[in-house]
């Protein structure tokens, strides 16, 4: 297998920027705020492109990793004769991510750090749609 790092980028850059939509003034900026207990001033003090860089990093990671899964469940599925739908295994495997590593681990951290269930709604849901975009990406562009 061959990786293609260009699509990895671009998987990263696009779960990134819906990232920046999702956390935006015109979306979900203001119940996020609330929820933290956050203001938009104390953004501005703590130096944000730190927290992009870092988010974009982590978003190169996830999309590797993400990419080499789907990846081997492709060639896997072609191994034994079964027809395979790269875009539906790239879903699948991301949801499959969310749901058996990021939902119930950061579950367990809003649920002993006593924060609202409201925030673990708002950010996992982000993640979610994330990882699908991500997988749909990753798997249809093979």
């Amino acid at each position: 297998m061959q990786i293609q790092y260009g699509l990895i980028f671009i998987a990263a850059f696009v779960a990134f920027a819906i990232g920046a939509a999702w956390y935006s003034p015109l979306v979900f900026a203001k119940q996020w705020m609330a929820l933290t207990g956050m203001k938009m001033e104390d953004g501005k003090k703590l130096g944000m492109w730190k927290y992009y860089v870092s988010g974009l990093v982590s978003y190169i990671i996830m999309a590797y990793v993400l990419y080499w899964i789907i990846g081997v469940r492709i060639g896997y599925l072609e191994s034994i004769g079964q027809a395979v739908s790269a875009v539906k295994i790239g879903v699948m495997t991301g949801f499959l991510m969310w749901f058996g590593f990021v939902g119930t681990v950061t579950l367990g951290g809003v649920l002993w750090e006593k924060k609202p269930f409201k925030l673990y709604v708002l950010n996992n849901a982000y993640t979610l749609i994330a990882l699908l975009v991500m997988g749909a990406m990753l798997g249809g562009w093979r």
